[in-house]
């Protein structure tokens, strides 16, 4: 399934939003005339190959999804770790009894 079809079934479910900020992946004009139509302002770069321009998108707030991304990134990087951490560590507190 397109990830733009998705996310225009997922927004119907969603509360209002001031505004919904998403990757180019999610540049499609239903995703955009949904999020207006629930009230919030889309901010949603567009692709290299849009018909329609975008040149009103809040490119300060777009950062921050950026921050946000890789913020949730590193914690899934670091949630494989820590089991392994944690079983090494029971592993080696056995070994000393």
């Amino acid at each position: 399934m397109n990830g733009c079809t998705a996310a225009s079934e997922l927004l119907v479910k969603t509360p209002e939003a001031v505004g919904v900020v998403a990757d180019k992946g999610y540049d499609s004009q239903a995703v955009r005339d949904q999020v207006v139509k629930q009230g919030g302002k889309p901010v949603i770069p567009e692709r290299k190959n849009s018909v329609a321009g975008n040149g009103e998108i809040d490119w300060y707030l777009y950062k921050h999804r950026h921050w946000v991304e890789n913020a949730f990134s590193r914690l899934k990087h670091y949630r494989g770790i820590a089991p392994a951490l944690i079983s090494l560590g029971a592993t080696l507190e056995a070994q000393w009894r």
